[in-house]
């Protein structure tokens, strides 16, 4: 099982983790570096992949997502700059609307 964190607004792949955790701890450093209300970190999804590839669960998204990567005391981390990137290769995104 591995766990990957897509843009649904570009429909791009940013991240596969090997566990929740680590995928989570990427999510509260992109907090802390671009702030939980970034359009980034709205339009992130985290999805749980099973080892066959074939099937997939979304565990959480946007402000569920960051809330969830973040303890109740970082709630007023505030961003060093205004975040505008995408990262990763182009996959088909799993949260777009078709």
């Amino acid at each position: 099982m591995w766990y990957e964190l897509w843009d649904a607004e570009t429909g791009n792949r940013v991240g596969a983790y090997p566990t929740e955790e680590a995928a989570l701890r990427a999510v509260a450093e992109d907090v802390v570096r671009y702030g939980r209300e970034s359009e980034a970190m709205l339009a992130l999804g985290l999805l749980r992949r099973d080892p066959d590839g074939q099937r997939s669960a979304l565990i959480a998204e946007g402000a569920e997502l960051v809330d969830r990567a973040l303890p109740p005391a970082s709630s007023k981390l505030t961003p060093s700059r205004p975040r505008s990137i995408t990262r990763g290769r182009t996959e088909v995104s799993p949260f777009r609307r078709h």
